[in-house]
């Protein structure tokens, strides 16, 4: 059996309260599954600022990939993991699992949240469950999923795909690629991002128009 080797590509070089901290506790719980789990810091990159965002994520696959590791999580800074969330992530088996995110502290009385694919005021239950999308805040992929034949290893390449995460899930559903929450694995979001919506009025579709390019349709509710 192939030995289970983490990377943790973190980006940004700016890490909010904590958030380091609790990342280095979640690595060091993955010991007790028997995962060697290694944590790599991918410094800011700016050619223009979200296209270094994509340029980070992309080099964070990449070096995931040359060390040899059998999964590759993309964190940002801005995100506090409870200690076990990363076994929890790990245990569930998927080519591609998120956590559950906390929002509680980026919630506004205007009823506004980050697009995340579903503003759950509390876990929802125990059982994995499939989502059309998911924010990239944390997110951890099996790196087989890179593999030749399969996905490009610039998934992140386009200043569109940079700003809209539907974009990657429906573009990784084209290779059978799924998105899975893990409600038992929790991470908070310390900040307010920099893209919101007003869920209540309006979201957005990716549309695969058969030829693997997505059409991204804002829908009024």
């Amino acid at each position: 059996m192939m030995e289970t080797k983490l990377f943790i590509a973190t980006i940004g070089g700016n890490f909010q309260p904590d958030c380091w901290e609790a990342l280095q506790r979640a690595a060091q719980a993955t010991a007790s599954i028997g995962v060697q789990s290694q944590i790599v810091p991918i410094g800011n990159r700016c050619v223009t600022p979200m296209h270094g965002l994509a340029m980070m994520r992309n080099l964070g696959i990449i070096d995931a990939i040359r060390t040899g590791a059998t999964h590759v999580m993309l964190i940002d800074t801005d995100i506090q993991l409870a200690e076990t969330a990363l076994v929890e992530l790990l245990q569930a088996r998927t080519k591609a699992a998120v956590p559950w995110f906390d929002q509680g502290a980026i919630s506004t009385k205007h009823g506004w949240h980050h697009l995340i694919a579903t503003p759950d005021t509390a876990p929802p239950g125990t059982a994995p469950r499939k989502l059309d999308w998911s924010i990239m805040s944390c997110v951890l992929f099996e790196t087989d999923v890179f593999g030749p034949a399969k996905l490009e290893i610039r998934l992140f390449r386009d200043y569109m795909a940079t700003m809209e995460e539907e974009y990657y899930w429906a573009y990784l559903s084209l290779f059978g690629i799924d998105c899975w929450q893990i409600p038992t694995a929790i991470a908070t979001l310390r900040q307010p991002p920099t893209k919101m919506y007003e869920l209540d009025k309006q979201r957005i579709v990716p549309h695969p128009d058969g030829n693997g390019r997505i059409e991204l349709i804002l829908e009024q509710v």
